[in-house]
């Protein structure tokens, strides 16, 4: 009798270390991954964990304001040959900034003007899309949507 109860015990035991660590891990994001964050001065208007959130975001650029700053993280460090490429809504290209490559592991943050794009073009309405490209992934990735406040 003593002997059922023990291995009652141990069974029930492991099933609930079972369910403990399948609901730790069921919440955990995985290691690494690609992270871009949009801000406008000072304010952080998007922060998107590509590989985990893969609905595309749209943000809001005030017309008259501050500059618009982008960081992109390749699993924690910055890229190489990298670019942002801004085009209107049926896909043609408005402008493309490069960015010399970052030294260090320091946030290297990429200024783009798109007020200024904005300003000298007939792209006032409308949908703009911002992407990404660096030596590391090879193809631009449309990483937000953007409209004028």
């Amino acid at each position: 009798m003593t002997i059922m109860k023990t291995r009652i015990k141990k069974a029930l035991l492991g099933f609930t270390a079972l369910l403990m660590g399948l609901a730790i891990f069921s919440f955990t994001s995985p290691l690494g991954g690609d992270t871009v964050e949009i801000f406008q001065g000072d304010k952080l208007l998007l922060r998107q964990h590509i590989h985990i959130d893969k609905e595309l975001k749209t943000i809001q650029v005030a017309a008259q304001g501050e500059k618009v700053f982008v960081y992109y993280s390749h699993c924690g460090t910055n890229g190489q040959s990298r670019k942002l490429t801004l085009r209107d809504e049926s896909g043609q290209l408005v402008k493309t900034w490069t960015y010399p490559d970052a030294q260090g592991t320091a946030k290297s943050l990429m200024e783009c003007k798109i007020q200024e794009v904005m300003a000298v073009s007939n792209l006032r309405k409308g949908k703009m899309f911002l992407y990404y490209n660096s030596k590391e992934m090879g193809e631009e990735r449309k990483i937000a949507g953007i409209e004028l406040k």
